[in-house]
């Protein structure tokens, strides 16, 4: 009766539970009075550190050249910014739970679901430098090219 799933279709199936227990975590904690917000940090991301902290060596690329994102040193520095992430959720009274996603290569920061008073106790973290509610944006659609120089 079931066909044979390859490892890839398997693996699909995986990833598709996965996002729709996200959606429904998400919903629940949105109904609840929470949202998603993004928090934007100071310090740089693996794609411009330049290697300032003692024990963390530089993970910006050279001119001309990509970041590695597997490479050892970024892989120790994005960690010690995720490490930075759930301090100040902590510090907000938040859980590590309420994180959504850590962005630590080309933006340093992360998603995580709170009300609009820890959002506002977030922004008041050292090293917080932005908390924006995270918002589904669409480009404006226009029917020529050249009105959207018009305004």
């Amino acid at each position: 009766m079931f066909k044979q799933v390859n490892k890839t279709g398997l693996l699909i199936i995986v990833v598709l539970w996965v996002i729709s227990v996200g959606v429904a975590e998400e919903s629940e904690a949105t109904a609840a009075g929470s949202d998603s917000y993004i928090v934007i940090m100071a310090q740089d991301p693996a794609i411009a550190y330049e290697g300032d902290l003692t024990g963390l060596p530089a993970t910006k690329p050279g001119k001309g050249r990509k970041i590695n994102p597997n490479s050892a040193h970024v892989r120790k520095y994005t960690k010690f910014l995720q490490s930075k992430h759930d301090k100040v959720l902590n510090n907000a009274g938040l859980s590590v739970n309420d994180k959504v996603h850590d962005y630590a290569v080309a933006l340093n920061g992360f998603s995580a679901i709170m009300t609009e008073a820890q959002a506002a106790a977030m922004a008041k973290q050292d090293g917080v430098t932005l908390v924006l509610p995270d918002e589904m944006r669409h480009p404006e659609k226009t029917h020529c090219w050249h009105t959207r120089f018009l305004y």
